[in-house]
């Protein structure tokens, strides 16, 4: 297969997602509604939060939950709906499938979040940001978070069984990654525990956000942010394509 080809069909099986499940209500609630309401709901419990963080916090909670939330509930409502064993008897390769599926939620995520920040950054003092920089640092988060939610959809027949599991890491990873804060200030009182914030990926896509929105203080840690997040979304999938050809055994 061509890879032409095998581009028009990932394009074809991402505008059919699109028109299908975008309004649907978890991607809606998900995917939107819910981070901005994490959001105020942290910025009104810490209204010490400062401005650069409201800004890069809201940046990351648009990539990483309308990444994850259209990649995690395509795959379970064309399984329960049936039309998953359509795709799966048409000539197109699972990888292509997966891909397809990704790029979806890549097409929801990414505009969603440049809208939101296009909104909120005339309001702020930024004006040194990286644009190229952002851009790039954006859609490599977009597409961790879509790699993200196919590794733990691939195998899931319902909504209900990705979102509580998922739900749960995506929460933990949100509170001891940096969104809201420095992580020096999270571990403050725990630093022997600072590491498990350079165990999780969203840290890196945090501080990729943040330099680029902020400024590049750490030309090293920008380079690693990218290189894991890069390393992250090929493992993810891997771990999405295996575990997808498992439900096929």
């Amino acid at each position: 297969m061509s890879i032409d080809t095998s581009l028009k069909k990932i394009f074809v099986i991402a505008a059919k997602d699109i028109k299908t499940y975008y309004s649907k209500p978890p991607s809606l609630f998900y995917g939107i509604v819910l981070p901005f309401a994490l959001f105020g709901a942290f910025l009104a419990g810490r209204p010490c939060v400062t401005e650069d963080y409201r800004v890069v916090g809201v940046t990351v909670l648009s990539t990483f939950f309308g990444g994850t939330t259209i990649a995690a509930v395509i795959l379970p409502l064309e399984r329960r709906s049936g039309t998953i064993d359509r795709l799966i008897l048409a000539p197109v390769s699972f990888k292509t499938l997966l891909l397809g599926k990704s790029l979806a939620g890549f097409t929801f995520s990414f505009p969603v979040t440049l809208l939101v920040l296009s909104i909120i950054l005339p309001f702020t003092g930024f004006w040194n940001l990286n644009p190229l920089l952002l851009v790039v640092s954006i859609a490599l988060s977009v597409i961790f978070s879509c790699a993200f939610g196919l590794a733990f959809s691939a195998s899931a027949n319902d909504v209900a069984d990705v979102m509580w599991p998922m739900n749960f890491v995506r929460f933990l990873m949100i509170f001891f990654s940096g969104v809201f804060m420095p992580i020096d200030e999270i571990y403050l009182y725990m630093p022997s525990l600072k590491f498990i914030a350079y165990l999780l990926p969203l840290t890196y896509s945090v501080d990729a956000v943040y330099q680029s929105i902020v400024g590049i203080n750490d030309i090293m840690m920008l380079i690693a942010d990218f290189t894991i997040l890069i390393a992250m979304i090929i493992l993810l999938y891997y771990i999405a394509y295996r575990r997808f050809i498992k439900t096929l055994t």
